[in-house]
């Protein structure tokens, strides 16, 4: 019987295939969480003339040293005041510097390791455009390293400033249900309390 013969040229080895380690490679990699941190610029609301704070959250920290970024906002609605460190960034310094009309550019160094989830940034506007005018707040050329220089990568939510509210952030669409559901909730313990107090207070008089 013929010995079997197997490609791959001589000495009958099996020549391993390209595409299947690359496939077995694409699994690996995307099995694997990607590391990193996360921004986040929480939205506000202020009255026209006002001042506001906008934080930015940090999100998965680890060991990080130094947040550089351009902020980007619409001049036309919103002055920028100041950049300072958030309580997770305490013992950060924060420099910032005008770029271009509506662009900041800030650099965020720590000399301790900041890890964790928490206030990261607190950005300060005064609102100069009219109510009912918003301005998007947007985190651009976002750059991140741990204390040793080795980059991080960064994902970013950007937010908003609307002009004209109370002050206060609005509610989302299930915030609204959720507080709607407390409040009736808490109607229904009342009627159902009083209910009770006017049936003790009808037998007491009979």
């Amino acid at each position: 019987m013929e010995a079997m013969q197997f490609p791959g040229g001589e000495g009958g080895g099996v020549r391993p295939r390209r595409p299947l380690l690359i496939a077995l490679a694409l699994v690996v990699l995307l099995g694997l969480p990607a590391a990193g941190l996360t921004l986040t610029v929480l939205d506000r609301a202020v009255e026209p003339n006002g001042t506001v704070v906008v934080p930015i959250a940090v999100a998965d920290a680890a060991d990080l040293g130094g947040v550089d970024l351009v902020l980007v906002y619409d001049p036309a609605v919103l002055r920028f005041e100041s950049a300072s460190p958030g309580s997770l960034a305490a013992r950060s310094r924060v420099s910032s510097s005008e770029s271009g009309p509506g662009r900041i550019a800030i650099a965020v160094a720590s000399p301790r390791s900041v890890t964790g989830t928490g206030p990261f940034l607190a950005l300060t506007f005064a609102a100069v455009g009219p109510a009912g005018a918003r301005s998007p707040i947007t985190l651009d050329s976002v750059r991140a390293g741990t204390v040793d220089g080795d980059a991080v990568p960064v994902r970013v939510a950007n937010g908003t400033v609307s002009v004209g509210g109370s002050g206060r952030t609005p509610l989302s669409p299930f915030a609204a249900v959720g507080a709607l559901a407390v409040a009736a909730t808490s109607f229904r313990t009342v009627r159902r309390s009083l209910r009770c107090g006017w049936s003790s207070l009808h037998r007491y008089h009979r």
